[in-house]
């Protein structure tokens, strides 16, 4: 039904003028949709993860690649070069290691900390070869692999706790003292001192870290939103 404009009586959608007053019924088309002020941004493809990530690792390649190249230029002419050399080339080739994996493989978290604990692996067995073969058995292998595990676990733990981060202060800082215990265990035993040296001072701070963040997250965390008092 439509109205009148003057008298405000109905009108039949027909007529086109009002049956009271014959003042004539004017029709009004459906607004059409009106073009915007601005022009239309057309969105942008999103950039992959990957491409962000060789981004920001690019200028950590580009100078690992100088380095390396400056090092076979520099170290023939340089008296004693081989004592020094082969372990800087090895170190450099880790790490361009390590950023090709973080790059290539970062969409997946287990395989690239498996890369990265390869390529350490690799650097250590060079060192281990330079060195006449001693240590890497007994020292290296162990070291490295208790690390990956404690990467490993620390992935888990972010998974599991999210935004928790009272426990996950709590299990961090149960981890890296087991981690100080486990390494320091290794070492005595390879140098066969029999007692562990430098993990207890580590993981006294480390105890007092996880009591302040066990007490923050178990009994504070009800009467205190933490959340909101750090602004996240």
């Amino acid at each position: 039904m439509a109205y009148c404009s003057k008298c405000g009586v109905e009108v039949d959608l027909e007529r086109a003028t009002c049956p009271l007053c014959n003042v004539p019924i004017h029709r009004y088309e459906e607004e059409t949709e009106l073009s915007p002020l601005w022009p239309i941004q057309r969105e942008l493809p999103a950039i992959k993860k990957r491409t962000k990530r060789f981004i920001a690792l690019l200028p950590a390649l580009i100078i690992l690649l100088v380095a390396f190249l400056v090092i076979l230029i520099v170290a023939p002419r340089m008296e004693g070069s081989q004592l020094w050399s082969r372990y800087a080339l090895t170190t450099l080739g880790a790490l361009f290691s390590v950023c090709t994996g973080i790059i290539v493989l970062g969409d997946t978290k287990i395989i690239t900390l498996g890369w990265i604990t390869a390529s350490v692996l690799a650097m250590l067995w060079f060192f281990d070869g330079f060195d006449e073969g001693v240590w890497f058995t007994p020292v290296g292998l162990p070291i490295t692999l208790i690390i990956a595990l404690y990467g490993k676990l620390s992935l888990i733990a972010a998974e599991l706790w999210g935004k928790r981060y009272g426990i996950q202060a709590m299990v961090q800082a149960l981890f890296i003292t087991l981690l100080c215990l486990s390494l320091d265990g290794i070492i005595s035993a390879y140098r066969d001192t029999g007692a562990l040296s430098w993990s207890l001072i580590a993981a006294a701070p480390l105890m007092v870290l996880f009591a302040v963040a066990a007490l923050c997250s178990l009994v504070l965390n009800r009467f205190i939103d933490f959340e909101k008092f750090l602004h996240r």
